[in-house]
């Protein structure tokens, strides 16, 4: 699913391939904020909650669809 017009916050997506080392590709972590979860803010930072714990941020553009 395109994540054009949708809000991210607490959705699981898929990365883009290459933004992730090649172990975690299979990673879908959880979106929990930033200005770039809302598809209308001007911002582009997404915070990422990986299955470790980790908390990562990103680019709305690094991520590639909306796994669930």
């Amino acid at each position: 699913m395109s994540i054009d017009g949708i809000d991210l916050i607490g959705k699981r997506v898929k990365l883009k391939n290459g933004v992730l080392c090649k172990q975690l590709e299979h990673e879908r972590p959880m979106a929990e904020g930033g200005f770039g979860c809302s598809p209308t803010a001007r911002g582009s930072a997404v915070f990422l909650r990986f299955s470790d714990g980790e908390l990562a941020r990103f680019n709305r553009d690094e991520i590639e669809e909306v796994v669930e």
